[in-house]
């Protein structure tokens, strides 16, 4: 066929409306230019349409914080208490709608710019989902929806966490979006060697073709979003598949699952803000159970460990306030287990109370460097007592480094309530002066300011021996790339936007991280 016919196809072809035109594999130059000149004019066209929806869908979050704030501005003498809390939730759930959709934009533009990165870490999936259902359960009951999870238990894998949270976020996003007051269920679970999301929906039956719509680039009806977690999904080295039945869909996102985790990726057990850190090593599960019970109405979490060795990896990556220890153990008994946590310089200040049946082990074990020794089966009042002597208050000063004072106000407010005493400077310059007067427990920084940024700040604070030790946690709206993150070497990192809850558990995370035994306050051995 001639240049002249397979352009006069061509045109044919888009004139009665065709999307993909014929002889895409033409020799002709000018037929393979006008199918390129085609294809950039349906990616603008489609590029345009996804804005256009995503504009819409911005305002639908941003209307509901605008008009429940006015509301309560405008009525807040005589508000009822009640409609407070639920229209300040409104307001707290249509801001992380808006967060989310943003993040969306954000990783449509990183993917077709080709700049997409990745920041792998090792997953405990049944920790890593137990932060992300409480905001998807919210997300789904917007449309009267029920969000229903069954996640399987010790279920491992290597990946972006962000990026993850990214896919599952908007597959349900999805579900909920074509279900009305029904059922959205995510199921976790290991098939072979693959690690299987599943997001199943009793929604309206969606036809192949539409659903096969939806995993194109830019798609902007119901299915809105699968196009780029199906990409992101190729980006970690998984697939994402769909599926349509007589009632609803299932999306199904499976990944390389982790058979084996090293010492070095165990996940360090997560610990809220606020709470106090019990290390329980026992081989009998019935004595975790009564220990978590007796102390459920404390500010405490227990994290379990059933054996000495196990007990040691654990406190590799993670220091508690107190360690509840078992004399009698197996492998390795509760002498030697004290005496190689002891000889951690992290643990030598970290209060420890030894368990036994046998009563008579009580002056060895405060002997060999016990703060407390108790008889089992303990009294809850008893070992209440232990745990709020032995770990005491800590009260930290923390410096806040940011140019906004909204900023500085909102983490300033998070944080007073833990009793911690919070000094600020707006700018990387006063940061410095006030570091050469005092060294505070913990500095939050921001990236973005004038003049002296924040990658500056954290350079100079390298610099030095002395400001290198002080745990740092960097806040940014910006996102960072491999190149930035590697400038701030190990500081952790909080994006803008995510709310009081993550600040401080990196907070605490981070000093955790850096705690030494000075900054430990050593129980005195109890007197008869």
């Amino acid at each position: 066929m001639s240049e002249h016919d397979e352009l006069d196809d061509v045109l044919e072809h888009l004139l009665l409306g065709g999307t993909e035109p014929p002889h895409a594999d033409s020799e002709h130059p000018l037929v393979r230019k006008l199918h390129r000149v085609v294809r950039a004019r349906l990616g603008d066209s489609r590029v345009f349409s996804y804005l256009s929806t995503m504009s819409h869908e911005l305002r639908t979050p941003l209307n509901a914080v605008i008009g429940y704030s006015e509301l309560i501005l405008d009525e807040l003498d005589h508000y009822d208490p009640d409609a407070l809390k639920r229209d300040v939730t409104r307001i707290h759930h249509a801001g992380r709608h808006l967060l989310g959709l943003i993040d969306e934009v954000v990783d449509v533009s990183k993917l077709e710019s080709g700049s997409a990165e990745l920041a792998r870490t090792t997953l405990d999936v049944r920790s890593f989902l137990q932060k992300s259902l409480p905001g998807f359960a919210a997300m789904v009951a917007e449309r009267d929806n029920q969000l229903e999870w069954s996640i399987g238990s010790g279920l491992r894998v290597r990946t972006d966490a962000s990026k993850l949270q990214g896919i599952l976020r908007m597959l349900i996003q999805r579900a909920s979006r074509v279900t009305q007051a029904g059922r959205i269920v995510l199921e976790v679970l290991q098939e072979d060697e693959e690690l299987v999301f599943r997001v199943v929906d009793t929604g309206d039956r969606i036809p192949p073709e539409e659903l096969a719509q939806s995993f194109l680039t830019f798609d902007s009806g119901q299915g809105r979003g699968v196009s780029t977690a199906f990409r992101v999904a190729q980006l970690l080295g998984g697939v994402l598949t769909a599926e349509t039945g007589t009632e609803g869909s299932t999306f199904t996102l499976r990944l390389p699952a982790l058979d084996m985790v090293t010492e070095d990726d165990e996940p360090v057990p997560i610990v809220h803000p606020g709470e106090q850190v019990v290390l329980v090593i026992d081989d009998d599960p019935t004595s975790h159970d009564l220990v978590a019970r007796h102390l459920a109405t404390s500010p405490c979490r227990v994290v379990s460990a059933f054996s000495g060795p196990e007990a040691l990896r654990i406190v590799e990556t993670l220091t508690p306030d107190v360690i509840a220890l078992e004399a009698v153990l197996p492998d390795m008994d509760g002498w030697e287990v004290l005496a190689r946590l002891r000889a951690k310089p992290h643990l030598a200040a970290t209060p420890v109370v030894m368990m036994s049946m046998l009563p008579d082990v009580g002056g060895r074990a405060v002997g060999l460097g016990a703060d407390a020794f108790m008889t089992k089966p303990f009294d809850r009042l008893l070992l209440l007592d232990h745990v709020q002597r032995l770990v005491g208050e800590a009260r930290r000063r923390i410096l806040v480094v940011d140019d906004e004072p909204d900023a500085r106000e909102l983490v300033r407010r998070a944080l007073l309530p833990a009793g911690h005493l919070v000094d600020e400077v707006e700018d990387g310059a006063g940061a410095l002066a006030y570091l050469q007067r005092q060294h505070p427990d913990l500095i939050l920084l921001d990236l973005m300011m004038p003049e002296m940024d924040g990658f500056e700040v954290v350079r100079q604070l390298q610099s030095d021996p002395e400001l290198a030790r002080i745990p740092l946690v960097v806040l940014t709206g910006m996102t960072l790339s491999e190149s930035d993150r590697k400038r701030l070497a190990s500081t952790s990192v909080v994006q803008k936007g995510t709310g009081d809850r993550s600040v401080l558990e990196s907070m605490e995370a981070a000093l955790v991280r850096t705690q030494t035994p000075a900054t430990v306050p050593r129980a005195q051995t109890p007197k008869d």
